[in-house]
């Protein structure tokens, strides 16, 4: 039996040895046996045939010598029967990891600190950390009340599932620019592009946040055109000839069809038709109120978008639904019709020849083809539901209504004309308006 402060005999210690020590018998009282390589480091063999590594010294502040753990040896082939029936995680050490933690105690003690109160300084700056799971947590719960919280979330858990369990102030640019390269490696520029925004803004909401602890941002650093490359503003509008196809291809696919017929006269965005609602719509008044919470921008203002004739015939085909108030839907009003890449397909085999388009290219269309009508670029600008900018946006409240309604059934006059061709042909408006101007 070897005592705390005894001398024992030195070996240097091995996986052999300590296998050897493994297969001795227990002792019955505390057995020190010394490493013969590195000074002060010692095993600790105990009466239930636990084994640890240790150090017996004298601690800063101390009198007397005493014994410190380690921790519990590590065999790689024997790992189940080592461990001491009180470690903690992370307190199962190899015995080069032993050398290694002894090293830099050493070190601290040669310039008077002690392990042991660095040791809880860590525990203690450890526990006021935050992960990246509990970051993410905390600001998908603030972010909840925003337009896109179902985006945010979706990509947050979705693209960064890897850094779970990590520090959040640990995450750095190299962390960052290697997810989003893994994004736009497959192909999706946009959705790289979008997983960099969120994470952000996440990270600059956390730095306003001092219980988040978080005092820089990882993407900083980056640029997102180096990695998903520039963004691309789209030209593409239809012609008056792809107008009417599309009208017609419209014509032959039910309900949705009547989402993209009003998606030219409007020039709304996709989802403020598909998702519109029978109680948005006012046929006494003719009109539609769009929530803000369905436009575009965290805080924009209902939107109040006049009926024409021809809107109010195409709503007037559609019936109502028994089950809920959404006006397209396949499961009777109770859920908005999602209008994706089936319906895009079924439009484009109507449209042979026709050069690649998005939905997005009909709001364009539309807009394009305001310019041509006898109306002020505030009305035009009103007509498309865009925030008014500098002084207007402050002064200026008027909301256009009369002349929007004034502007659509120009634009009404202006797209049945495209409709309904002479035999001849598609009319073009430009050149019908340049034939007049000539007489």
């Amino acid at each position: 039996m070897t005592q705390v402060g005894q001398r024992a005999p030195k070996v240097v210690l091995t996986d052999a040895k300590l296998k050897s020590l493994r297969k001795k018998p227990a002792p019955t009282d505390r057995e020190f046996v010394y490493d013969g390589q590195l000074p002060g480091l010692a095993v600790m063999r105990t009466r239930t045939g636990a084994m640890s590594f240790g150090t017996i010294r004298q601690w800063p502040g101390k009198r007397s010598k005493s014994w410190r753990r380690l921790g519990a040896v590590y065999l790689p082939a024997d790992n189940e029967k080592l461990l001491d029936p009180d470690k903690q995680d992370g307190d199962v050490l190899t015995l080069a990891e032993a050398r290694a933690k002894l090293r830099r105690w050493n070190d601290l003690l040669s310039r008077g600190i002690d392990p042991a109160v660095v040791a809880h300084k860590i525990k203690v700056e450890a526990a006021n950390r935050v992960t990246f799971d509990q970051l993410r947590e905390a600001y998908l719960k603030w972010f909840s009340v925003k337009k896109k919280h179902g985006e945010a979330k979706r990509i947050l858990s979705r693209e960064f599932k890897a850094w779970e369990g990590r520090f959040a102030d640990d995450i750095d640019a190299g962390d960052v620019e290697a997810a989003i390269q893994v994004i736009a490696g497959r192909g999706a520029p946009a959705q790289a592009r979008n997983a960099f925004g969120y994470i952000r803004a996440m990270y600059v909401w956390a730095k306003g946040k001092p219980s988040m602890r978080i005092k820089d941002n990882p993407c900083d650093e980056i640029k997102i055109e180096t990695i998903a490359g520039e963004k691309k503003s789209r030209s593409r509008w239809f012609s008056d000839d792809e107008i009417l196809q599309m009208w017609r291809a419209a014509d032959q696919i039910g309900h949705p069809g009547a989402v993209i017929k009003l998606l030219f006269l409007t020039a709304k965005r996709l989802n403020e038709i598909a998702h519109l609602s029978w109680s948005e719509i006012d046929l006494n008044k003719n009109q539609i109120i769009i929530p803000g919470r369905r436009m575009k921008g965290e805080e924009a203002p209902d939107h109040l978008q006049p009926l024409t004739p021809l809107m109010r015939e195409i709503l007037g085909g559609i019936p109502r639904g028994s089950r809920g108030d959404f006006v397209f839907s396949t499961t009777g009003g109770e859920k908005p019709m999602t209008i994706g890449s089936k319906i895009k397909a079924k439009i484009e085999r109507s449209m042979p020849g026709a050069a690649q388009w998005g939905w997005h290219d009909i709001r364009r269309t539309a807009r394009t083809n305001f310019s041509k009508l006898a109306t002020t670029e505030q009305v035009r600008e009103a007509m498309l539901a865009h925030t008014k900018k500098g002084l207007d946006k402050t002064y200026n409240l008027h909301d256009y209504a009369g002349e929007k309604a004034d502007a659509y059934m120009l634009w009404e006059t202006a797209l049945r004309k495209v409709l309904n061709p002479p035999s001849g042909g598609v009319a073009d408006l430009a050149a019908e308006r340049e034939v007049r101007r000539s007489v």
